[in-house]
């Protein structure tokens, strides 16, 4: 995360970005992985929102 050359996993469209504006280029947001962050303990885990924990985290934390 602090090297600065981490590329996105994915990305999730956003049918509300760019609403007010021209700007129907900007709709897919990108996603990164950050599960090596919290394992490290560089982050913990209650910083996240609902919804935002993924695979076993999500189904027993």
């Amino acid at each position: 995360m602090s090297n600065g050359l981490e590329k996105p996993s994915a990305f999730r469209y956003m049918a509300a970005a760019g609403t007010g504006s021209d700007d129907l280029q900007h709709r897919y947001v990108p996603l990164y992985d950050r599960t090596s962050v919290f394992l490290s303990g560089e982050l913990p885990l209650s910083i996240l929102f609902k919804g935002e924990l993924m695979g076993e985290w999500e189904r027993n934390g």
